[in-house]
């Protein structure tokens, strides 16, 4: 796997990771276990910051859960995102999608709103939930408004936990730091990613597993998606 372990596999490697932006890493898989966050004992903003994409999936969904609605995790979209259709007791089929997106230090523009649009289209859905950890364009809100789409970011998904009873907020923090909450998955294989130092220096990242098999890789500092 590493230079001085694989050398006939090297060139191929560099290449694909390279083409791909990411470090070359060295042979130790997990050189250290980054610093584990906390368990927080309340909601905050912090609280999603600290968990990695699937455990705020699994947030988002259980709070419509204790909504009312039953929800259905689809197969997951090529760029990782989880569309989870919402269904209501009295309607056959699902009567609105929620799409989830962790995305630290990244705007949700337009593009990403007319995507959901179409895909809220496809379905003969009208309504539709996007919840992310970011914030959104201007614009973007502007376009959420005129299309009726229900826009939750950080602020927006605090505020609908505060109103749950304390009971349900502690069940939703239970489900935001179950297992290795800090730990990214890897969105192709479904499976916990492992920290790898570069070879020649520089901060760690988050990779496959399964590499060379699959070369997912996210930058330390933004390991969700």
């Amino acid at each position: 796997m590493a230079e001085e372990t694989a050398p006939k596999r090297t060139n191929r490697v560099t290449q694909a990771f390279k083409a791909l932006g990411a470090p070359l890493f060295s042979g130790s898989k997990n050189a250290r276990v980054s610093e584990i966050p906390p368990v927080a004992t309340q909601w905050s903003a912090d609280v999603f910051s600290s968990i990695e994409w699937r455990r705020f999936e699994a947030v988002c969904a259980r709070l419509f859960e204790q909504a009312g609605f039953r929800t259905q995790l689809q197969p997951r979209s090529p760029d990782g995102g989880a569309e989870i259709w919402l269904h209501s007791r009295n309607a056959k089929g699902p009567v609105a999608i929620l799409l989830c997106r962790h995305w630290l230090g990244k705007n949700v523009g337009v593009t990403e709103l007319r995507e959901f649009v179409n895909l809220l289209a496809s379905h003969q859905l009208t309504r539709g939930t996007f919840a992310t950890v970011a914030t959104y364009t201007p614009s973007a809100l502007r376009f959420a408004k005129a299309h009726s789409i229900n826009a939750l970011d950080n602020t927006g998904l605090l505020a609908l936990i505060a109103k749950r009873t304390p009971a349900q907020q502690q069940e939703l923090l239970d489900v935001a730091y179950e297992g290795e909450y800090w730990r990214p998955t890897c969105a192709r294989c479904g499976i916990k990613m492992e920290e790898r130092t570069p070879s020649r220096g520089g901060a760690q990242f988050w990779a496959c597993s399964n590499f060379p098999q699959c070369k997912a890789w996210l930058p330390m500092a933004a390991a969700k998606t």
